[in-house]
């Protein structure tokens, strides 16, 4: 995001038609996630306070999941995975995050190895999934549970 010519001063995704604006985290540390999700381009954004957290449907501010912050530990998150173009530049935008480091962590881990291998078996804008660490490593690998939530 720091490139010249990557993202405007607003945060908004220059790239164009053409290149994939990619990135892991969420709208705190991505200036292109807080404007994609600002304007309700990004099909889910997340929403929370002080002892709940949720992520939410732009398209009718459904909520896909709610969390409460307690239950929410380096044992168990949740995160968002989608891809979205930004209108004005044609810049298509894709960006895993989770509630928490966690959930993040989780979801860069199930995307290097659900979505790559079989990238073309994910046809929906977006996938939520709750993640258990099971084998309570605190880290994601195959021994945990990764469960679809929602997907549109």
């Amino acid at each position: 995001q720091t490139a010249p010519g990557t993202i405007d001063d607003a945060g908004r995704p220059l790239l164009g038609p053409g290149d994939t604006f990619v990135a892991a985290g969420g709208g705190f540390g991505q200036k292109a996630v807080a404007y994609m999700t600002s304007t309700f381009d990004a099909p889910v954004y997340v929403t929370g306070d002080n002892t709940s957290i949720s992520f939410m449907r732009s398209s009718d501010k459904g909520v896909i999941v709610q969390a409460q912050n307690a239950n929410l530990t380096a044992h168990h998150d949740y995160f968002v995975a989608y891809t979205a173009v930004e209108p004005q530049s044609g810049t298509l935008v894709f960006n895993v995050y989770g509630f928490f480091v966690p959930g993040t962590a989780a979801g860069a881990f199930w995307f290097q190895n659900q979505v790559v291998p079989s990238v073309g078996s994910f046809t929906k804008s977006y996938y939520v999934y709750e993640w258990t660490d099971t084998n309570n490593d605190s880290l994601p690998n195959v021994g945990d549970t990764f469960t679809l939530v929602e997907s549109n």
